[in-house]
């Protein structure tokens, strides 16, 4: 039970003024008595359903029909093979899952303090205080991106506010990594199209071309400072938090600068009344100390539904 022979025996071909051609073929089919008009449809070497034109490729197997004499039990039987380029009458039987992704890119707004100019200097005022509270608006990319899935995806619990640790391309652009964060992820309820049932997720993410680390500066109302103890006779020293003072001895009420080692940075070529030198606040720009914090977990955006 099985085909034995199909011969191409003639092709018509038409179109329309949609651009739409259309082609049907016909075959002689060689095969036993016994054989099923469905076994002989199933057989490898009759063309499939979606199967694509040989001289075409943006034509496919529409729809086929077979005639045969069942009365005589005809061996060979005609078969009609229609091909149509119409992409709308693809999608009417297609998977919905297969369809690619859908990425849109929108800027959006948000307000943020500052504590760095253009320059990555720190904003201070002409005595060389911090200005706190200056706020401005950073316009950031948002990517969304939609696509059907046959079930939830397991990374969705783990990838609120994750930053990608790897560089992605998305509609050929390349982000780099610690460039991208996950905004937000919406899941709709199971839908069914065509007969195949499917989510559809969609996530934003925002891009930053300066990442998503926190850039702070080396600030403070205390210092570290060093002491001497005598333990039996044997100096020691020991490193004690105490609260910044002036060059009058009193206690700071804002927070000031500290240089790498936790102490505030005093200017050097004063010589001061007291035991305190007085808080250097003209700063320039290699006295400056900050310090970076990642304060996002880092994942993987290369496993994500791009394509």
């Amino acid at each position: 039970m099985a085909v034995t022979n199909v011969t191409l025996q003639s092709e018509t071909t038409s179109d329309d003024r949609q651009f739409v051609f259309k082609y049907v073929r016909t075959f002689l089919v060689e095969h036993a008595a016994s054989d099923t008009s469905r076994s002989i449809l199933s057989d490898s070497q009759v063309p499939q359903m979606w199967s694509i034109h040989p001289n075409d490729g943006l034509a496919y197997v529409e729809s086929r029909n077979l005639d045969r004499s069942i009365d005589t039990g005809k061996v060979v039987s005609l078969l009609t093979v229609n091909y149509t380029t119409d992409r709308e009458a693809e999608q009417e039987t297609e998977d919905p899952t297969l369809r690619p992704a859908r990425i849109t890119w929108s800027t959006q707004n948000e307000r943020v303090p500052i504590l760095f100019d253009k320059d990555d200097n720190p904003i201070v005022n002409d005595a060389g205080d911090l200005l706190i509270g200056v706020e401005e608006d950073r316009a950031l990319w948002q990517i969304t991106v939609a696509k059907n899935v046959v079930s939830v995806p397991s990374w969705v619990t783990s990838y609120q506010n994750a930053v990608n640790s790897d560089a992605v391309t998305i509609g050929g652009a390349v982000l780099d990594a610690g460039t991208l964060k996950m905004d937000a992820i919406n899941i709709s309820d199971q839908q069914t199209e065509n007969g195949v049932a499917f989510y559809e997720i969609s996530f934003q993410m925002l891009f930053r071309q300066d990442g998503w680390d926190q850039k702070l500066l080396n600030v403070g109302l205390r210092e570290i400072v060093e002491t001497t103890i005598y333990v039996t006779a044997e100096p020691t020293t020991i490193a004690e938090l105490r609260p910044i003072l002036t060059s009058a001895g009193e206690p700071v009420d804002e927070p000031v600068f500290l240089d790498s080692n936790g102490k505030a940075i005093r200017d050097e070529t004063v010589d001061p009344d007291g035991n305190v030198k007085p808080l250097k606040t003209n700063l320039s720009s290699g006295e400056i100390v900050t310090k970076t914090y990642s304060t996002k977990d880092t994942k993987a955006f290369s496993v994500l539904p791009f394509t």
